[in-house]
C-alpha cells in the first residue's frame, strides 16, 4: 500500500465503524483492505479523474450523478463518521471539501486556503487557485447574497435534493 492509503488503513483502525467513501472508478485495493477491516462500510462512487479536465466537476454534467449520490450519503447520520477519499485526496476529494465547506459559510478566501494545504504532500505535481477557479466561477454564476448561499443553489441545480443539503448543514453545524 501506497503512503496515504497506509494513513487511510490506521484511520480506519481508529474508526472501525466508519463509512469510507471512494472515489475511484476502479478500486482494486478497496478488496484487499476489505479483507483486513471488515467492520467498514464501503461505497463507491465513481467519478473519472481525467488530466485537464479534472477541475470542471461543476460544469460538466457527467459528474452530477456522483455528486448527488455523495450529498444523498453524507446526509444520513447513521453513516457517520465518513472517511472520503480518492487516490491522491486532492481533485476529486478536494471538490467535495470545497462544497461543504462553502455550503457551511467557510469564506472564499479559506476555501482557497484549504486547497493549497494540498501541495504539502506528494500529490504528483503543484496545484494553484487557478485550479479550482473553475468551481468558484460556476458558483457565482448562481443567485445569492452570500456565497454559502450560491453553493446551495448550484447543488440543487445539479439535483441534489433540498433535504439532503439541510441535512449535511444540520449534521456537520
Amino acid at each position: 500500500l501506497s503512503r496515504p492509503n497506509l494513513l487511510l488503513l490506521a484511520i480506519s483502525f481508529a474508526l472501525p465503524s466508519a463509512l469510507r467513501i471512494l472515489f475511484d472508478p476502479q478500486p482494486s485495493w478497496r478488496q484487499k483492505l476489505g479483507d483486513i477491516l471488515p467492520d467498514v462500510n464501503y461505497i463507491n462512487i465513481p467519478m473519472e479523474w481525467v488530466m485537464g479536465n479534472s477541475f470542471d466537476y461543476l460544469t460538466d454534467t457527467q459528474y452530477y450523478p456522483a455528486i448527488r449520490r455523495f450529498f444523498e450519503v453524507a446526509s444520513n447520520i447513521n453513516n457517520y463518521p465518513i472517511i472520503y477519499h480518492c487516490n491522491i485526496g486532492t481533485d476529486r476529494t478536494g471538490l467535495y471539501a470545497f462544497l461543504i465547506n462553502g455550503l457551511l459559510g467557510v469564506t472564499e478566501h479559506d476555501l482557497y486556503r484549504d486547497y493549497l494545504f494540498s501541495n504539502f504532500g506528494n500529490i504528483g505535481g503543484a496545484r494553484s487557485v487557478s485550479n479550482i477557479k473553475a468551481y468558484v466561477n460556476k458558483i457565482k454564476e448562481y443567485a445569492g447574497d452570500t456565497f454559502d448561499k450560491q453553493v446551495e443553489n448550484c447543488l440543487l441545480d445539479i439535483g441534489v435534493e433540498q433535504a439532503h443539503i439541510d441535512a449535511v448543514k444540520r449534521i456537520m453545524l
